[in-house]
């Protein structure tokens, strides 16, 4: 209770971060308001002076007139030479001009009208507290210092039947007006809070919106994110941003994306399998809607040591990670190394704000890889369609690839259509696209050319017998599958292979020609036959 008292009376109950926060709007607000009183002051008592000579009517008054006038003037002019960014001077004037005006009030109340009550000092410690804003304690001893000068001053200017009474109403209302002030100066100073944080948010929604509309420029959601981590990771200043993924098996996650300050080593390679089991704590605060925050990596060495064993070799001192949730589930996280700890606001907020952008991006990255996929497979067998089949091929061979490219039909396939019905047909070709799968390995290109046609390449193919025991094995496979709708009749394919050497420089044609040149010599034979072009 004390201390929110003493906060409240020395601090308008605001803390010194969020005064410094408005400190540059409120050193603006005083200086401004010092020239305008200043030009308001000089005005009137320069009417006044002026009516005095025309009247020829001079009095205490006038003198008084001609001091705020002279004291408006300097301080008007010391306004032109200062910096008004800078606190020291700004106040000093702000001194100066309440110290005017308490001067000017005690004057008309002790020496021109010294048998009256006093007004002319009250009325200023009335209107002070709302000229300008200062820390409450400043206004505090200028009160205290004018209520010691008064009674002094009151004591020899002042009669004595009325000096005790001039004084209680010196202090009471005084007092009253400062209490007010200093409530109105907590109201002035929340004013310039909410107006620095509204005018924060803009700018943060400026720099965060000219971020995105940069990165959309890319053609790719890929791009898009890649392009957006860079911009993001200049713009907070931070030395490594990174987007991790949880795999489908729930068990790991994977660094996807990553953006590193130059001087910074890359740890995108050395984290494509980290256990969720090390950083489950995390997910629990996800789990919880918080984000995470780490200040100090070396703290986290005997409270959490498997995560520490990951953080500690990537030379991070503190990290802000917050999950990355997409479609309502928590799908992995992603995170900035090493922010600076003043910018920490900022960083929270942008990272917050552009947290829905990251995910909404991946979302379409994923809806684009299927679209991708698709345009590339044949969408009965699941295989590649013809033209995504030759590109590839095509892109082995530039790449002066050895291997071998065989083609295969279904042998009486029409009949098979016309006795048991396309479906049964469909059945078929999708069974020996399954055969081929399982014949090959995770480097092969399988693809379906059209029909009841298909073909493979098999890199790291160079001989006679590595292609026959491969077609051996491919046949292997065929000879297994059994449709029930054609009861006991066996599928059989003729099958024609050719090698690409490098050396040779053949072009995909001249490799296709040769395969279906050898096919074509399998076709007279019944049975599971393969040819190769020799």
């Amino acid at each position: 209770m004390w201390k929110k008292i003493r906060d409240y009376i020395f601090c308008a109950g605001i803390s010194k971060e969020q005064y410094a926060s408005i400190k540059e709007d409120i050193l603006d607000s005083n200086y401004q308001n010092i020239r305008a009183y200043c030009s308001v002051i000089m005005f009137f008592m320069g009417i006044l002076l002026l009516f005095s000579c025309l009247t020829g009517v001079f009095s205490t008054n006038h003198l008084a007139y001609i001091i705020g006038f002279v004291g408006a003037s300097f301080i008007l002019g010391m306004t032109n030479l200062i910096d008004r960014k800078k606190s020291f001077p700004v106040t000093l004037l702000t001194f100066l001009f309440d110290a005017m005006l308490l001067a000017f009030g005690m004057y008309i109340s002790l020496i021109c009208v010294p048998k009256q009550v006093t007004l002319a000092l009250i009325v200023m410690l009335i209107i002070i507290p709302f000229l300008f804003i200062a820390k409450p304690y400043r206004l505090i001893l200028i009160y205290m210092v004018t209520y010691v000068v008064f009674a002094v001053a009151a004591y020899f200017f002042k009669p004595k039947d009325i000096m005790v009474f001039d004084l209680v109403n010196v202090v009471f209302y005084g007092t009253f007006a400062l209490c007010v002030g200093i409530y109105s100066m907590g109201v002035r100073y929340e004013r310039y809070l909410y107006a620095n944080k509204v005018r924060e948010m803009s700018q943060m929604d400026h720099r965060i919106n000219r971020i995105i509309q940069r990165s959309l420029r890319e053609k790719t959601p890929d791009k898009v994110i890649t392009e957006l981590l860079a911009r993001l990771g200049k713009e907070i200043q931070s030395d490594r941003i990174y987007i991790f993924e949880d795999r489908a098996n729930g068990e790991t996650t994977e660094n996807t994306y990553e953006w590193c300050r130059e001087g910074v080593t890359a740890q995108i390679d050395n984290l494509k399998d980290v256990n969720k089991n090390t950083i489950g704590w995390w997910y629990e605060e996800f789990q919880k809607g918080n984000n995470m925050f780490i200040t100090d990596v070396e703290s986290l060495k005997t409270t959490q040591p498997e995560c520490y064993e990951i953080l500690q070799p990537q030379q991070i001192d503190r990290l802000f990670v917050i999950p990355l949730v997409i479609g309502g589930n928590i799908e992995g996280f992603y995170g900035v190394d090493n922010p600076r700890m003043e910018d920490m606001q900022d960083v929270s907020s942008f990272m917050t704000t552009i947290g829905t952008f990251i995910a909404s991006m991946i979302e379409l990255r994923n809806s684009f890889r299927i679209q991708e996929q698709l345009a590339e497979m044949d969408l009965m067998t699941g295989i590649l369609n013809r033209g995504s089949g030759e590109d590839a091929i095509r892109q082995l061979m530039e790449a002066n690839t050895e291997g071998m490219f065989i083609i295969l039909d279904v042998d009486k396939f029409k009949s098979i259509n016309d006795t048991f019905g396309h479906h049964t047909g469909d059945k078929v070709l999708i069974s020996i696209a399954e055969a081929m799968k399982q014949a090959s390995g995770v480097t092969d290109v399988v693809m379906r050319m059209g029909g009841d046609e298909f073909a493979a390449f098999v890199p790291g193919i160079s001989s006679k017998q590595q292609m026959e025991e491969h077609i051996e094995r491919f046949i292997s496979f065929v000879e297994k599958i059994r449709i029930p709708e054609i009861q006991d009749r066996f599928i059989a394919v003729s099958i024609g292979a050719s090698i690409n050497h490098p050396e040779e420089l053949l072009s995909f044609e001249s490799l296709y020609k040769r395969a279906d040149e050898a096919l074509y010599q399998s076709k007279a034979q019944q049975g599971c036959t393969y040819h190769l072009f020799t």
